[in-house]
């Protein structure tokens, strides 16, 4: 791969992985909630799905599911399932918290948080993985940036190359997304506004989820 060429690639990429949505969102929220540890571990899940898209655009994974219509439904309906799923979860936490009188406000802020908070790290890494792959846009994305960089017969030293770039550059902003939203300052900020910011959320979530549904 010509210099030109990785450097048409690596600006695409760093743009359309820097813009925010559910990945960022899912990786910022667990982080300041849970820790860095965990928030590395769904920045870890986001990038195995990401990955997993790159290599089924490299096989022509993408053009099947432009032929098969049904195929990308299906996966469509899916992702969506989740993602309302995830939302309504997250807002069911707020409502659960704000009907305990008894609690001060940090108390109701942390109990909003729990169910991430009790999650192993694998937990997290699901979250991170699923929250990727539930958005089956994705793989007509990396199809049609891929199409031109690495067209059909490329040699596996570039096809390599394609794949170490999107995948590194992946996870390298979304450990920094985990390192920074863990940090004390981003975490107090959360927690002193975590009821807004989870109603924020998981209202994103879940209307992220139903117009997957409505546009499949």
């Amino acid at each position: 791969m010509s210099l030109a060429t990785w450097l048409t690639l690596l600006s695409a990429w760093i743009v359309a992985v820097a813009s925010p949505g559910p990945d960022f969102l899912a990786v910022m929220r667990t982080s300041a909630t849970s820790g860095r540890r965990k928030g590395l571990f769904v920045a870890a899940g986001v990038t195995t799905g990401i990955a997993l898209w790159v290599v089924l655009a490299l096989t022509g994974l993408a053009v099947v599911f432009a032929q098969y219509e049904a195929a990308y439904k299906v996966v469509r309906y899916l992702g969506a399932a989740f993602l309302i799923g995830y939302g309504l979860r997250i807002l069911w936490s707020l409502r659960r918290s704000s009907n305990n009188d008894d609690e001060t406000p940090a108390a109701n802020a942390a109990a909003a948080s729990a169910p991430l908070a009790t999650r192993s790290v694998w937990k997290a890494y699901r979250i991170g993985l699923v929250t990727n792959v539930a958005n089956p846009k994705a793989l007509v994305f990396f199809g049609a940036l891929l199409a031109s960089i690495v067209p059909h017969g490329s040699p596996l030293l570039a096809q390599l190359e394609v794949f170490a770039t999107i995948v590194g550059v992946a996870f390298a902003w979304f450990a920094s997304l985990a390192w920074i939203a863990s940090g004390e300052r981003v975490a107090n900020g959360y927690r002193r506004a975590a009821r807004r910011i989870d109603g924020a959320v998981g209202g994103v979530f879940t209307v992220i989820g139903v117009s997957l549904a409505a546009k499949a």
